[in-house]
């Protein structure tokens, strides 16, 4: 379905892809590694140049090989790649002593090993995940230990990682990261250069075998929450009730001794508020109602049920992506007075029903501590 049925849309018209696989897809991935190592085992592996290729190396369709022969046969090597199948065609880089592939430099040093570093695009941001966002601390601690083990795995030199941690280090605090977090990954590192940190390509005594590896684990089922402000009171909730699982040993099997727990985001307001990339006229609303009426109340009736309106502040053309109903709770809604421009943005964590009851109670009374009562007796 996603080779043959990929259909977008592009400046309102409809298209179909007929060569390639859709982008953006979860299976894009392993699709081009299915059909580049296919590839590869037919043109490369078995073909006459591949006595001169003494080191390669592939990540999905970037190549990065050692070549051990004169430059007509690279060359013809090249011509040979780019003309064996119609779908693929190479860009190549020829470099003698330094190169750069992907996020890595690799070099010859003076002793004529092969050596590699850090490569830092041109293009490249402080993209880290910032620390004041809504996610578990565990993985706040864990992105710096990742990056730092990943500095020590692509830098053979000690002198190069030191210089790669010290510049790094900084990129975390301004992301808002606790110095102790980043002391810690770095120390983690530091005592794991030999082992689990050790880099790909090394000349160091010793083998991957000093990791001191632990026996595998059993795996068991984890549970899958939404990471919310109440999400510690549910996981102690569950690990105090957690031996009631115990009692069917087929479930105990499954869900171990402790519980295991994996996080989800809810979606963020932005996701659920979203403008509209439209082409429609201002004033013109699409068909599709997002207010669904109850039928059971009088305030129906009041609610524009149409999926787009025009802020009127902004004046840009605003979408919901989600269909509700006066129950529906936790909304922001936005009330128009009919008599004037103005208007009042609200939110509530009740039903809408039960807040637009209570602003009809405050009108009658004349309550002037309520924003739309105030306005009406004015």
């Amino acid at each position: 379905m996603v080779l043959e049925n990929n259909i977008f849309m592009f400046n309102q018209h409809l298209f179909l892809q007929k060569v390639g696989v859709a982008m953006g897809t979860s299976c894009v991935n392993s699709y081009a590694n299915i059909v580049i190592a296919a590839w590869e085992e037919k043109h490369i592996f078995d073909s006459g140049f591949s006595s001169s290729i003494v080191l390669y190396r592939r990540f999905v369709d970037d190549l990065f090989l050692v070549w051990m022969g004169t430059e007509a046969q690279l060359f013809d090597f090249i011509s040979y790649l780019n003309n064996n199948v119609p779908f693929l065609s190479f860009i190549f880089t020829i470099l003698v002593t330094e190169i750069d592939y992907l996020d890595v430099k690799v070099f010859v040093n003076f002793l004529g090993h092969l050596t590699t570093t850090l490569h830092g695009k041109s293009c490249r941001k402080n993209t880290l995940l910032q620390h004041n966002s809504m996610h578990a601390g565990h993985v706040f601690k864990n992105v710096a230990k990742g990056q730092c083990m990943c500095f020590s795995r692509l830098n053979n030199e000690d002198t190069l990682y030191e210089a790669d941690i010290h510049c790094f280090q900084q990129e975390f605090i301004d992301r808002g990261y606790k110095r102790k977090e980043v002391a810690d990954a770095v120390c983690f590192t530091r005592e794991n250069r030999r082992g689990r940190g050790r880099p790909f390509f090394t000349h160091r005594v010793g083998s991957f075998n000093d990791i001191g590896s632990t026996p595998p684990k059993k795996e068991t089922l984890p549970l899958s929450l939404y990471y919310t402000i109440d999400a510690r009171d549910i996981i102690v909730i569950i690990k105090n009730n957690w031996s009631i699982l115990h009692l069917d040993q087929d479930i105990h099997s499954i869900v171990g001794e402790y519980p295991k727990f994996s996080f989800k985001n809810k979606k963020s307001l932005k996701r659920q508020l979203c403008y509209k990339n439209s082409t429609q006229e201002k004033g013109e609303s699409v068909s599709r109602p997002w207010m669904l009426c109850c039928s059971r109340c009088n305030f129906c009736t009041f609610i524009d049920p149409y999926v787009d309106f025009i802020h009127p502040s902004t004046n840009k053309m605003l979408c919901f992506n989600v269909t509700a109903d006066c129950r529906r709770r936790n909304l922001v809604y936005l009330a128009k007075c009919r008599a004037c421009d103005c208007f009042y943005i609200g939110k509530t964590n009740r039903s809408l029903l039960e807040r637009m009851r209570e602003h009809v109670n405050s009108i009658k009374k004349g309550d002037v501590h309520n924003a739309l009562a105030k306005h009406y007796v004015e």
